[in-house]
């Protein structure tokens, strides 16, 4: 017996040596833990493409509000007011041209994206001619239309400051346009790092937008760096709510006066609201937004004020009068951070008499259960994954953030108030129904983008045969024309609703990239953008969203740029292989306890495109493409939602070095990246007292290192010789120096070790001498944040790209690049084959480009059946044999290098003395066992 079960055991090993299938181990089951991987990511690619519900749902009530909006995460709490940092550095721009030469380029180009749109706060009617519409978008500066909406166009490009949030037309003369600066509802916000662009005060045009000039009063003014709002009455007076209070101006906006004073109050005053027709001396205003907030009335055009509204847990509060009934009044107020349900409702009032006293007419304890979600997330609170139930736990919002209120002008019982979506009440506030699905497929009729800043009636609208009510949120301006309609009868059914929306993002590029990536040809372009998700634009120049929430960092696999690395916030990474139709979508995030800062960065290891690094509290090394992640170091800040590693590097040719950035001014050294634990502790260097923003070393210099500081007083720009141990400023003072503002990236050409590109808060700079001075490039290029820099060379000519904090993704192609050819690196060891036999042999490594071009590959004198494909891989098989010698060839397109290689193949051994001899000592093993069995018969 013995004898006969190792004769099994040798007949096992025969068949594996003579390579005979083995069935029963290509169709073992997957793992339980491999089957539910499986699952995951079979639901996930199904719904991950337009799924918003799936990404934006928080995982418990107090994390949506904390965490849902984080549009400026690269500057501190603590920043004191700058605002004249900003006019000082637009004029030294402007004198450099006067004394130096420009840096040779083509204009910049705008990419768009052209119909994504992106966070708006402000809409505007011509007076006489409801064709023209003014928007204003919140760091993309003020676009025009004279088709009613169909198509936009900028026209403050040239401004200091583009940050607009406010517009207004005086009645007297609607040539004259004003725009407000400064994104005030994020003044006083607690918990978490965040603000909105810092504005510069009032800016006024006289001739309907063609020129803007800076009101001198208002510039340089701390009081008026956030303006959240401006009014026109209808005898041209103007009012201004500020960071400090309300302000009248009686002169066109040349001087103001302080009518209000509210600087005790978070944030100040947002809104201002004007009795229409009976008393326009009539005013009602509303102050304060995360703690104690308060409505404010006025009968004598703000000369006195008296409370009209002060309720417990009292937040941001919108108001809006009735056109058609002036005695009616009402206002939509949130509740504040203290509140039971914070930043959800606090209440719904309403007035009869101007303004004077006020009821409640909802709440959160309101028996309609809609009228308690009204600044809520909609399908959380009524849970759309478990048939719509209801939950009252889950009634915290959003209403700092989103929050209006607009009253039908011919009917005033109906009104509209919004937040992460649009709400209709037909009763004058008593039952409200829903009348916008943000979480829909976008093919749905009643879909509209999320979170809600605007409503404004189509000045012709009379409810019967003109009904348009426009509406601009974070995906920018939309609008249905049967805004009257039956609305949901059910929320969590988008086909109940009948009002149907449409976009009107033509042409309106106003999208907010916290970063972007481009494929080494330039064809694929990936951005992460502020709550319009990770979007991809291809190569005929159409952009599609394929990842939702607030898209972050990404990144594009250099052997494969149809494999595309994406993430939203807090780390929810995926990879995509983009294909015609729908993508793959693959989620290989998840994994991290800690993920750290709102918009994590991560980075693609340039030494090997299947790890990934992502810097989170610590550092975590991720391999496989993603599927599998190791924390490879100890955490090196708290989880506070405000600190956290904020940029990450890896060393050109050598993995085992990554380099850090920190909240806190610190670079981190990582000098065992590879092999790291969570206990690995690693070299720490404080360069600044502020937010470490890019990290990025030379390409062809792996001990030169760079990075950015992005906050205020700090020096900007540092670089280390020495791979990250010593850091040394570049960023001097001076006229020729950088301004001081936010910087967000910086780069080393290719081409050029002292050539360098940074990225800042009013463009892209250049200098040619390893930073002892700076020039901007501008042509084309407004003055918007710049938030990250791409350097690609294809098509024989190098090309910088740059994505924006409020106008999309720009190109521009540099002028400064003699072609080279190829060189030659090294010599070839030579390749050796048996004949037959399938081989896959990489020679690209062998040449390299001075220019940084893409290369491509042929080659003279392979043996038959190998072939040498276009990216220098040769594959296949011959049965020739002997030795050649084989011609490589690397072209950039223009020029060419070659290379010997010699390639041996040998002779394949006969079947008396190679592979045969294994299937007769089988012959042997099985004539054996026959023998044995007839025996012990």
């Amino acid at each position: 017996m013995k004898l006969k079960s190792l004769l099994l055991i040798m007949l096992f090993c025969c068949v594996l040596a003579a390579g005979l299938p083995l069935f029963v181990f290509q169709s073992m089951p997957l793992s339980q833990k491999e089957l539910q991987a499986e699952k995951l990511r079979l639901s996930h690619d199904k719904k991950q493409r337009k799924n918003r519900f799936l990404e934006k749902s928080p995982s418990g009530a107090g994390a949506y509000l904390a965490n849902k909006r984080f549009p400026r995460t690269k500057d501190h709490l603590t920043q004191l007011n700058y605002s004249h940092n900003y006019v000082d550095a637009i004029k030294q721009k402007r004198e450099f041209f006067k004394v130096h030469r420009a840096f040779t380029a083509e204009p910049w180009e705008s990419l768009g994206p052209d119909f994504v749109g992106g966070r708006t706060r402000s809409l505007e009617f011509h007076p006489d001619n409801p064709d023209i519409i003014y928007a204003g978008g919140v760091s993309g500066g003020v676009w025009k239309s004279v088709n009613g909406g169909a198509l936009w166009t900028p026209i403050s490009d040239d401004l200091e400051n583009i940050a607009v949030v406010t517009l207004a037309i005086m009645p007297t003369s609607p040539n004259v346009v004003f725009a407000g600066t400064g994104e005030g509802v994020y003044v006083g916000r607690p918990i978490v790092r965040s603000r909105g662009v810092e504005g510069n005060g009032i800016y006024r045009s006289i001739n309907d937008g063609q020129t803007w000039e800076a009101i001198s009063f208002t510039l340089n003014n701390p009081d008026f760096r956030f303006v959240n709002k401006i009014r026109a009455a209808g005898d041209g007076t103007l009012f201004a709510a500020t960071e400090r209070g309300l302000w009248r101006s009686s002169n066109s906006g040349d001087t103001w006066q302080l009518q209000l004073e509210q600087k005790d109050r978070t944030g100040g005053c947002h809104e201002i609201e004007i009795q229409p027709a009976s008393n326009p001396n009539r005013l009602l205003v509303s102050c304060g937004s995360f703690e104690d907030s308060a409505v404010y009335k006025s009968d004598d055009n703000g000369d006195s004020w008296r409370i009209v509204i002060e309720e417990e847990f009292q937040g941001r509060t919108t108001i809006a009068y009735s056109p058609s009934n002036p005695a009616r009044v009402y206002a939509l107020s949130a509740q504040n951070q203290f509140g039971p349900y914070p930043y959800g409702l606090n209440g719904l009032y309403r007035s009869n008499d101007g303004g004077d006293s006020w009821e409640q007419v909802a709440s959160t304890s309101s028996a309609n259960v809609n009228n308690r979600a009204l600044l809520s997330t909609t399908n959380y609170v009524f849970d759309c994954t478990n048939t719509g139930q209801y939950q009252d736990g889950r009634l915290a919002g959003g209403g700092w953030y989103y929050n209006l209120l607009t009253v039908d002008p011919t009917d005033e019982n109906r009104i509209w108030v919004g937040g992460l979506d649009l709400w209709r009440s037909d009763d004058a506030g008593e039952n409200f129904s829903l009348g916008s699905f943000w979480w829909a497929t976008e093919d749905r009729p009643s879909y509209i983008h999320g979170d809600h800043h605007l409503l404004v009636y189509h000045p012709d609208y009379d409810g019967v045969t003109e009904r348009r009510l426009f509406a601009t949120n974070d995906g920018g301006i939309w609008q249905t024309s049967n805004s009257t309609d039956i609305l949901a009868s059910d929320n969590c059914n988008p086909n109940t609703s009948m009002v149907n929306w449409q976009t009107l993002n033509n042409h309106y590029a106003v999208t907010q990239f916290y970063h972007g990536s481009v494929s080494r040809d330039g064809k694929t372009i990936i951005g992460g953008s502020q709550d319009n998700g990770s979007l991809w634009r291809s190569a005929s120049g159409d952009w599609e969203e394929i990842l939702g929430g607030d898209g972050s960092y990404s990144a594009i696999d250099p052997k494969d740029s149809s494999t595309v690395y994406v993430s939203s916030q807090y780390a929810n990474l995926a990879r995509i292989k983009i294909q015609t139709g729908e993508n793959q979508v693959t989620n290989i995030g998840g994994s991290f306890d800690q993920p750290g800062l709102f918009i994590t960065p991560f980075t693609l290891d340039a030494n090997d495109n299947t790890r990934l690094w992502l810097a989170g509290l610590a550092l975590w090394r991720g391999e496989n493409s993603g599927q599998s992640w190791v924390k490879a170091s100890s955490d090196e800040y708290p989880m506070n939602f405000i600190d956290g590693l904020s940029a990450v590097a890896v060393q050109p040719g050598n993995s085992n070095l990554v380099i850090l950035g920190g909240t806190d001014g610190h670079i981190f050294r990582h000098t065992a990246a590879l092999t790291g634990s969570e206990n690995f502790a690693m070299e720490k260097i404080k360069i600044a007292d502020g937010y470490i923003s890019a990290i990025n070393f030379d390409r062809n210099n792996p001990q030169k290192v760079v990075a950015t500081v992005s906050t205020f007083g700090e020096l900007h720009a540092w670089m280390s010789n020495d791979a990250g141990v010593s850091w040394q400023a570049i960023d001097q003072p001076g006229s020729s120096g950088l301004p001081d503002l936010p910087a967000h990236d910086i780069i080393v050409a290719p081409h050029d070790t002292n050539t360098l590109y940074v990225a800042t808060d009013i463009g892209v700079y250049v200098s040619e001498n390893n930073g002892a001075e700076w020039q901007p490039l501008t042509t084309g290029l407004p003055n918007v944040p710049a938030e990250k820099l791409v350097y690609n060379r294809f098509d024989l000519a190098s090309h910088l790209f740059v994505f924006t904090y409020g106008r999309g993704a720009f190109k521009a192609q540099l002028n400064d690049v003699t072609n080279y050819p190829p060189l030659t690196l090294q010599s070839s060891p030579g390749l050796s084959l048996n004949q037959n036999e399938t081989i896959s042999h990489d020679v690209s490594g062998y040449f390299d480009d001075q220019n940084d071009d893409v290369l491509t590959y042929s080659a003279d004198g392979l043996p038959a059946g190998l072939l040498l494909g276009s990216e220098g891989v040769i594959s296949g098989a011959t049965s020739m044999k002997g030795t050649f010698t084989v011609t490589l060839i690397a072209t950039d397109g223009q020029l060419e290098t070659t290379s010997a290689l010699s390639i041996t193949v040998s002779a394949t051994q006969s079947s008396s003395s190679g592979g045969g001899g294994s299937i007769h000592f089988l012959l042997f093993v099985l004539t054996a066992m026959m023998r044995m069995r007839t025996h012990s018969r």
